[in-house]
C-alpha cells in the first residue's frame, strides 16, 4: 500500500506539473502578438511600408513584418519561397494572371466567405472587380489599380518649340520622338523616346486583341512598331541599352536624356519619391496613352495589382484583418497620399491623389477608358514568357519579322494543348 501510494503521488504530481506547464503555454499563445510574414517586391515598398506601419500601431495584438523581394525576380522566385522553409503568410500577386497560376498551384487562400462576413464593398474597387474570380471565388484584393499613360520632360519639348502632347496617335508620337531626338553624344544625348522591354503586346491590348484569340496580327504588330521606334527611326534608347539598364531607367529620364515615355501609374510615386529623398527633379507631367487611328480617345490599358494570404497562413483571420485595412479605406488613403492609385477609391481618395502631385494632370488616369491589360487565362504566363523571347531576337536583328511570326504560332500550338 505504502509502494502504491508513493507512485500515485509521483504521477499525480507529473500530472499536476504538465497541466501547469500547458496552460502555461495556452495563456503565453493567447497574450502573444499574432506576426504575419508578408512579401512583396521592390517597386511597391515605400508605400507598402506606410500602410504596414500604420497598421502595427493601430493593431498592437498583430505585427506585419515585411520582406522585400527584388523586382525582377520576384515571380521567378516567391513559389520557391512558398515551398521553402520560411514562413509565408501573406504574399504581393503581381496581376489576373498571377492570381489564376497561384491558385492552380495551392498557394492562395479562398477568400469569399471572409468577403461576405466582412463591410468591404467590392464595387469600390471598379467595373474589373469580377475580371478576376476563379468559379466566380476570390483568392486576393486589389492593392491598387494600374493605368498606362505618357509621361514627357516639359523643358525637350520647349526647347525643341513643340507643344505639349495631348491626345496623339501613334503614328504622331512615333513622329513627335524623331524630332526629339538629337545627334549628340553621351549624358548630352536626348532620346525622344524610351519604351521598356516587357510590353511586347501594346498594339494588341490597346485594341483588345491577346494572345490566345484565333487571329493576333494586331498583337504582333507592336514589334513592328518597336522596330521603328528602336532601329528604323532610332529615336528610341535601343534595346540593347535597355536590357543593360534595368531598373535604373528612371534615373536616365530625371537626367533630361528622355523626352517622351510610356508607363504606368507608379511612375507618378517614384518621381515624387525621387524628388523628395534624393533631391532629383525633373519638370515632368502626364498625356494620354497614344492611341491608334479611329479608335476612341483615352483608351489606354492597364489592371489590378493584388495582395492574398497563402495556404500555409498560421493566422487567417488575423492575415485578413490586414488585407481589410491594406486594400480598404485606411490603405487607399495612404497609397493615394504617396501618389498611387489605389484598387479601393471614391472622391476622397481621387482629391488626395490629385493633391498628392499638384500642378499636373493626373486627370489623365480616371478619364482613360482602360480596357484589361492581361487577361485572366491559364497559361497566359507562358505566352507571354514565349512572346517576350521571340520579340528580343526579332528586334536584336536574330531572326526576320516572318521568323517572329511562325514561331509565335508554332508555340502557342503547342501551349494550347493545356487549356
Amino acid at each position: 500500500m505504502t509502494v502504491l501510494l508513493m507512485i500515485l503521488l509521483v504521477c499525480y504530481c507529473g500530472r499536476k506539473e504538465n497541466m501547469g506547464e500547458q496552460l502555461s503555454s495556452e495563456s503565453e499563445t493567447r497574450g502573444k502578438k499574432a506576426e504575419l510574414e508578408y512579401y512583396i517586391w521592390d517597386d511597391e515598398e515605400i508605400y507598402t511600408r506606410k500602410v504596414v506601419d500604420a497598421f502595427n500601431t493601430t493593431f498592437p495584438n498583430i505585427q506585419v513584418n515585411i520582406h522585400v523581394i527584388k523586382n525582377e525576380i520576384y515571380d521567378d522566385i516567391i513559389g520557391d519561397v512558398i515551398n521553402g522553409h520560411d514562413q509565408v503568410d501573406l504574399i504581393g500577386i503581381r496581376g489576373v494572371t498571377k492570381i489564376i497560376t497561384y491558385q492552380q498551384k495551392g498557394y492562395l487562400l479562398e477568400l469569399t466567405d471572409y468577403l461576405k462576413k466582412s463591410d468591404l464593398d467590392l464595387t469600390t474597387y471598379g467595373n474589373m472587380v469580377y475580371s478576376y474570380t476563379i468559379n466566380d471565388e476570390y483568392y486576393g484584393l486589389p492593392t491598387r489599380s494600374t493605368y498606362w499613360v505618357l509621361y514627357y520632360n516639359k523643358e525637350i519639348f520647349r526647347e525643341n518649340g513643340i507643344p505639349y502632347p495631348e491626345q496623339m496617335t501613334w503614328e504622331e508620337y512615333a513622329q513627335t520622338a524623331k524630332l526629339l531626338t538629337n545627334d549628340k553624344t553621351g549624358e548630352d544625348k536626348v532620346w525622344g523616346g524610351y519604351f521598356i522591354n516587357w510590353l511586347y503586346y501594346f498594339a494588341g491590348v490597346q485594341r483588345q486583341n491577346y494572345l490566345y484569340d484565333d487571329d493576333i496580327t494586331q498583337t504582333m504588330e507592336t514589334l513592328k512598331w518597336l522596330n521603328r521606334f528602336y532601329n528604323e527611326d532610332k529615336s528610341h534608347i535601343p534595346l540593347e541599352d535597355v536590357i543593360a539598364i534595368g531598373d535604373n531607367w528612371l534615373e536616365i529620364f530625371e537626367k533630361g536624356q528622355v523626352a517622351m515615355m510610356p508607363q504606368g501609374e507608379w511612375t507618378v510615386s517614384m518621381l515624387l519619391a525621387d524628388e523628395e529623398e534624393n533631391g532629383r527633379s525633373v519638370e515632368w507631367d502626364i498625356a494620354p496613352m497614344p492611341i491608334f487611328e479611329n479608335q476612341e480617345k483615352y483608351t489606354t490599358y492597364g489592371q489590378y495589382q493584388f495582395a492574398g494570404i497563402t495556404q500555409e497562413c498560421r493566422y487567417p483571420d488575423e492575415a485578413f484583418q490586414f488585407l481589410s485595412y491594406l486594400c480598404g479605406e485606411e490603405g487607399a488613403r495612404m497609397y493615394a497620399g504617396s501618389g498611387i492609385i489605389s484598387g479601393y477609391t471614391n472622391d476622397e481618395i481621387r482629391q488626395i491623389y490629385h493633391d498628392s502631385a499638384p500642378e499636373k494632370n493626373t486627370n489623365v488616369f480616371f478619364e482613360s477608358q482602360r480596357v484589361l491589360e492581361l487577361p485572366p487565362v491559364p497559361e497566359y504566363d507562358d505566352l507571354l514568357s514565349v512572346l517576350k523571347e521571340i520579340s528580343e531576337s526579332y528586334l536584336l536583328g536574330k531572326i526576320s519579322y516572318e521568323e517572329a511570326i511562325e514561331k509565335m504560332e508554332k508555340r502557342r500550338k503547342e501551349l494550347y494543348q493545356y487549356y
